[in-house]
């Protein structure tokens, strides 16, 4: 019976033993820093974004819904192409447009 009591006491002693260890010996994570870094450089368009779906409704003939896809390039610190979908409606009365956009650049960070 004491032997019992004996393991007990040295396996949670071992176990306090290496929590303490695990905090002084192993390196603790560091937070992710926080970095800024100027980004330079421009883009151009490549088309207006011409219409690939544009379905006027009978009851509101003015309001028509539309999609389109287009793209840009960029260059400078960040190099490479886009793709982008726009979607939402244009008031042929109003000239009015409202839409969504959902934009994917392919390209890489330059270091010059």
């Amino acid at each position: 019976m004491a032997r019992c009591r004996f393991t007990r006491s040295a396996t949670r002693v071992a176990l306090i033993v290496i929590a303490l260890m695990s905090n002084t010996v192993m390196p603790r994570a560091r937070a992710a820093e926080a970095r800024t870094d100027e980004v330079v450089g421009g883009w151009f368009g490549e088309l207006p974004c011409p219409f690939t779906a544009a379905t006027p409704s009978p009851s509101t003939p003015t309001i028509v819904p539309f999609e389109c896809v287009s793209g840009s390039t960029w260059d400078g610190t960040w190099v490479g192409h886009t793709v982008y979908r726009a979607e939402g409606t244009f008031d042929l009365a109003t000239g009015d447009l409202h839409a969504t956009v959902d934009e994917t650049l392919f390209g890489v960070v330059s270091t010059t």
